[in-house]
C-alpha cells in the first residue's frame, strides 16, 4: 500500500503452535521474504535465506531426526528491526537425541554475521512407551474409545515435566482440529465427556495397581 511517506508492506499469517508448525504460516517469514525480493540486503536477506517460512532448521544446520521424537522444528517467533541492528529469537524444539552444543555450533557457524546467544536450554522428559503408567493410561484409552492404542512426542513443553515419570493426558481426539494457545481455543463438549470417562478409567487402573 503506497503512502505519502513510503511503502507500507503487511502480511497475516496463520496460527499455530511452535511445535506442530504444520499447517501454520509465519508472517515473520513472509515478510522477509517480500523484503529480500524487494531489494532488501544484509541481516534480512540472511533470515529470509536461512529461514524464511520453513521450520525444519536445514539451512542454519540444524535439521535433525531422531526415532523417538521425530524432527527438530525451527520457528522464528519475534523480529525487532531499528537503524543500527536486527534482533531475532530462534524457538528450536529439538528430538530427545539432539546434541544441543552441536546445534548451538551449527547454528552460529551457518549465522556468521549475527551475534548467536542461547537464552534457555531445556533437558528433554521422556517417559518409556512400555512403563506401566503409559501402558495403563493407554489400555484405559482404548478401553473407553475403542480407538488404537497410541503414543505421541511432541515438542511443546507441559505439566508433566514436573514429575519424573509423568506424561500428558488428553484431553484431543484423532480429526479433531489444533487449537492449542489459538484465538478459538476450544473444547468440544462430547470430546469433554469423552475425556472425563477415559480420566475415570485412568485413575481406577492405575489406583487398583
Amino acid at each position: 500500500q503506497m503512502q505519502t511517506d513510503g511503502l507500507l508492506v503487511t502480511t497475516q499469517g496463520i496460527p499455530g503452535h511452535a511445535a506442530m508448525p504444520e499447517g501454520a504460516r509465519n508472517a515473520i517469514g513472509q515478510m522477509l521474504v517480500i523484503l529480500r525480493d524487494m531489494g532488501a540486503q544484509g541481516a534480512l536477506a540472511t533470515l529470509a535465506d536461512t529461514i524464511g517460512i520453513s521450520y525444519d532448521g536445514e539451512k542454519i544446520g540444524a535439521k535433525v531426526h531422531d526415532a523417538i521424537s521425530g524432527p527438530l522444528t525451527c520457528n522464528l517467533g519475534i523480529i525487532r528491526v531499528d537503524a543500527q541492528s536486527v534482533y531475532a529469537t530462534l524457538d528450536l524444539r529439538c528430538p530427545v537425541l539432539a546434541d544441543h552444543a552441536k546445534l548451538e555450533k551449527s547454528i552460529k557457524d551457518n549465522l556468521p554475521e549475527f551475534e548467536v546467544k542461547k537464552t534457555r536450554d531445556m533437558a528433554p522428559h521422556m517417559v518409556p512407551e512400555n512403563s506401566e503408567l503409559v501402558q495403563s493410561l493407554l489400555e484405559a484409552y482404548h478401553e473407553v474409545t475403542g480407538l488404537e492404542k497410541k503414543v505421541l512426542a511432541i515438542g511443546g513443553g507441559t505439566y508433566a515435566k514436573a514429575l519424573e515419570e509423568g506424561v500428558a493426558f488428553g484431553a484431543s481426539f484423532p480429526g479433531e482440529p489444533e487449537v492449542a494457545h489459538q484465538a478459538d481455543e476450544h473444547i468440544a463438549l462430547k470430546s469433554l465427556y469423552d475425556s472425563m470417562k477415559v480420566f475415570a478409567y485412568a485413575i481406577v487402573k492405575l489406583a487398583g495397581k
